[in-house]
């Protein structure tokens, strides 16, 4: 004999490969401007590489940091970063040169550092793991980039934090030329 219990997950099943719901509307279909995972093997990654590198290059994020165990009901640090030439050299090395500038450190001159970046479907991720940039120290961090902000966690020896903001794009005299 058949227990009820055992046809309630060929139910659901039915049910949520259904294309309506009570509602009348469409099940497992997005929302118009959602979000949608897509299988990496049908993402042409040297455009979303050449949209990355042109949207980056010339760009100025702008943003704020947390210290951990230290902006208890403080306002997070501001943080600037103005980029340069944004380019892939090789595999998954990219070349960003940047200005920086948060809390006390305010570094005029572009630094050259190169970055290693994964990429999660359509979204580019710097994933630095012990990397000394010149002037400034050591740092491990993870910092991703979709639509017009970034966010991520970066760790500087025992001090960590956050780090989130806006990407403002380069205004067209001030692009860097290609020579």
């Amino acid at each position: 004999m058949n227990s009820p219990h055992r046809a309630l997950p060929a139910l659901l099943l039915v049910f949520a490969s259904s294309s309506t719901a009570f509602s009348g509307q469409p099940v497992l279909q997005p929302e118009p401007g959602t979000y949608v995972f897509a299988d990496a093997k049908q993402l042409d990654r040297e455009k979303l590489e050449a949209a990355f590198a042109k949207k980056m290059t010339g760009a100025t994020l702008v943003g704020a940091f947390t210290i951990d165990g230290k902006n208890d009901g403080k306002a997070p640090k501001a943080e600037r970063y103005e980029l340069g030439e944004v380019k892939k050299l090789k595999g998954e090395t990219w070349l960003f040169t940047a200005k920086m500038k948060y809390g006390k450190k305010d570094v005029k001159v572009a630094i050259p550092i190169p970055l290693t970046i994964k990429w999660a479907g359509d979204t580019p991720v710097i994933t630095m793991t012990d990397v000394t940039i010149p002037t400034m120290g050591t740092f491990t961090a993870r910092v991703l980039f979709y639509g017009d902000r970034y966010v991520g966690t970066w760790q500087h020896g025992k001090v960590g934090g956050h780090m989130f903001g806006k990407i403002e794009p380069a205004k067209a005299e001030s692009k860097p030329s290609k020579r």
